[in-house]
């Protein structure tokens, strides 16, 4: 059968011409097309509990499921190896980045691993149909010079040393502006922290200034892999390049360095899955992920639960900015305010806050700490009222 479907009209000149008695040749010429479609269409239909007058009376989605309601039903019964190789393709994708693994090496280790495996062929043709929807992308708005992408080039360079023969290999640092994708690339002696920091130095100076924020991937990782289930399991960050040895049974994984205990981890049976204690992350990636949930919305809706002065002033904070990223401590630091001293104390905070002109956490804390907000409020015109006095006489006297 061919590949594309035959369109409803199609169809129904078969059944007008096999009716008139037309062999399947003549209808394959009359209709333009091949011969084994046409056989197969007519054997559908001649097969039918219809007559070929009933035949043409049937709307197109009646007439859809004569034709091709056989094929649907090879496809259920496909579903469940479809839905085992489904599960498993997120893992051959992420896979298929890495150096030398390629389509083959998976459908191997698949093959052994699944009682029913589709054939190299199929399997190639699902990876690619996967692929097309894993590939689609994200369309992100970037700033111009807020920020400078950083990371080593997944494949390295190397040179040869003229004077011994040695071949030296090389990492290869790059870095992009995201905005105007202006691009710095440097191959580094090793991808040691001075290394790096000399090749970031080199950079600022080639782009002739300095970004908002710097973004890297993890250049070193903290993470132990168990070869049996290549399951990752984090160590603080400080032991970062470090030796350690992993204890482990069926219930534990303990990690070692210098026979000294560094980390302590429940067992993971996930293949190619991580386990990670925040506290083991460098601080800038607990940063990172506390801050996935922070925004402009999250603050204001933190605030406005502890009142209007408060929601207003947080307003006002989150607008002192040119990238509102830079306010959010600031509004941190206020909402822990809030922890230590109260709704009520931190709305009379934010009010006498509000007759001024500057918005930061500062002035709220230091008016919190000399319990300015618990003064009584004095009107402004209050402040400049001349006492009542009897020798002073008021526009009243001379009327």
């Amino acid at each position: 059968m061919a590949n594309k479907l035959t369109t409803m009209q199609q169809i129904r000149t078969i059944i007008q011409l096999l009716e008139k008695g037309y062999s399947l040749r003549a209808i394959s010429a009359q209709i333009g097309l091949s011969r084994q479609p046409v056989t197969f269409y007519a054997a559908r239909l001649k097969n039918s509990a219809y007559s070929f007058e009933a035949l043409r009376q049937l709307p197109d989605a009646a007439l859809a499921n004569i034709v091709y309601a056989p094929e649907v039903a090879v496809a259920i019964a496909e579903n469940t190896r479809r839905q085992e190789f489904d599960s498993r393709l997120a893992y051959f994708l992420s896979e298929l980045k890495r150096t030398g693994v390629t389509r083959l090496l998976l459908w191997e280790e698949y093959r052994k691993e699944c009682l029913d495996p589709f054939r190299y062929t199929q399997f190639c043709i699902l990876l690619k149909q996967g692929s097309k929807i894993s590939d689609a992308t994200m369309h992100l708005v970037h700033t111009p010079a807020a920020m400078v992408m950083v990371d080593f080039a997944g494949d390295k360079m190397s040179y040869v040393d003229r004077s011994t023969g040695e071949v030296i290999v090389c990492p290869v640092f790059v870095a992009v502006l995201p905005f105007s994708k202006y691009t710095f690339v440097m191959a580094l002696h090793d991808a040691s922290i001075p290394q790096v920091i000399k090749a970031l130095n080199a950079c600022m100076v080639y782009f002739g200034g300095v970004p908002l924020s710097l973004k890297t991937d993890n250049m070193k990782n903290y993470h132990i892999t168990l070869g049996e289930n290549y399951h990752h399991y984090s160590v603080p960050y400080q032991f970062i390049g470090k030796q350690v040895s992993a204890v482990y049974d069926t219930d534990i994984v303990e990690i070692y360095y210098q026979h000294k205990r560094i980390a302590q981890h429940k067992r993971n049976y996930k293949k190619h899955d991580f386990t990670t204690v925040g506290d083991h992350m460098p601080l800038g990636h607990q940063h990172f992920f506390e801050q996935q949930g922070w925004t402009p919305a999250y603050f204001l809706e933190q605030a406005v639960r502890i009142g209007p002065a408060v929601h207003t002033y947080m307003d006002e904070v989150l607008k002192g900015r040119v990238f509102t990223e830079q306010t959010y401590n600031a509004c941190r630091g206020i909402l822990r305010l809030h922890k230590q001293y109260g709704s009520h104390r931190l709305q009379a905070a934010c009010t006498r806050a509000l007759t001024g002109n500057i918005f930061n956490y500062r002035t709220i804390q230091n008016i919190l700490v000399s319990k300015q907000d618990q003064l009584a409020d004095r009107n402004q015109y209050d402040l400049f009222r001349l006492p009542d006095h009897p020798n002073l006489r008021g526009p009243d006297t001379y009327q």
